[in-house]
């Protein structure tokens, strides 16, 4: 069970580095309880560490680059923890799908890392027409990456619905949606069988 006191002092010395521009994050580990002081000073720096990482790296990455053996083509997506490049295998002239985990996410969530490497390793061993396949995991860079299977026009379901929404006026094909959910209910229990 994680220690609460430290915990929280974790949170508030992140909300509020992020929110009062005049705030001093040495002045409030310097101000908390003895016992987490050490602690907190080993986050802060980890927080630096990775904002400068985060910033470097993630600005930095652009179509053409090399990252890995692979070449970045296009960014395909990206969301809190991760970018997603349509890029091609060097080595084997393949196209891939290469998630970059945000370097943040190492040390602002609990075991940032196994879960990455876990969900790297699940996606290797499944095999289900409704689950991208892993390929590899690693580092690279300083960065952390998934090597994915690469689902040529493959449409996310926000994707799915923008064009429904966008079609005609026509009703929405019911059949079609339970088709969808339908195989999306079977990849989920395929993944956690």
């Amino acid at each position: 069970m994680p220690d609460r006191p430290l915990e929280q002092a974790k949170r508030e010395l992140l909300e509020r580095s992020r929110e009062d521009p005049g705030f001093s994050p040495e002045a409030f580990i310097a101000g908390a309880a003895p016992e987490i002081r050490d602690a907190l000073t080993s986050f802060w720096r980890q927080v630096r560490w990775s904002r400068e990482l985060l910033t470097r790296s993630q600005a930095q990455l652009v179509s053409g680059q090399e990252l890995g053996g692979y070449r970045l083509e296009r960014e395909l997506g990206s969301g809190a923890s991760s970018v997603v490049w349509e890029a091609t295998d060097a080595a084997l002239r393949r196209r891939v799908a290469l998630k970059v985990l945000r370097p943040h996410v190492l040390f602002l969530t609990e075991h940032g890392r196994e879960r990455f490497e876990r969900e790297a390793r699940a996606g290797a061993r499944l095999v289900h027409p409704g689950i991208v396949r892993s390929y590899a995991h690693g580092e690279s860079g300083g960065l952390r990456v998934i090597v994915q299977e690469l689902v040529p026009g493959g449409r996310s379901l926000a994707d799915r619905i923008a064009e429904e929404r966008a079609s005609d006026a026509r009703a929405v094909d019911v059949l079609a949606v339970a088709r969808l959910f339908r195989d999306i209910a079977r990849a989920v229990a395929h993944a956690h069988a």
